[in-house]
């Protein structure tokens, strides 16, 4: 339960205030705003497409597939 309520402001905190104030620091006024509105969208939807391509690789191969394809590209990309 403590989790359940706590990461979501943590995530607000996140991208509200540390990576905003950082983006306001090293753009303008103006490209900062466009930064941060491609960051929420690219946040949104990958979530959203991270749901529906984990769905229909469960479907296809099965659950272990499903943490077996991201755990690859993660360590793909952690080693380069």
């Amino acid at each position: 339960i403590y989790r359940t309520y706590i990461f979501p402001w943590l995530i607000i905190l996140v991208f509200g205030g540390v990576v905003l104030t950082i983006l306001s620091m090293v753009y303008d006024s103006h490209k900062a705003k466009k930064v941060a509105s491609y960051m929420v969208t690219s946040v949104a939807t990958g979530n959203i497409v991270g749901i529906l391509v984990s769905n229909a690789v469960i479907k296809a191969w099965g659950i272990g597939w499903a943490f077996l394809i991201p755990g690859t590209i993660t360590l793909f990309f952690a080693v380069i």
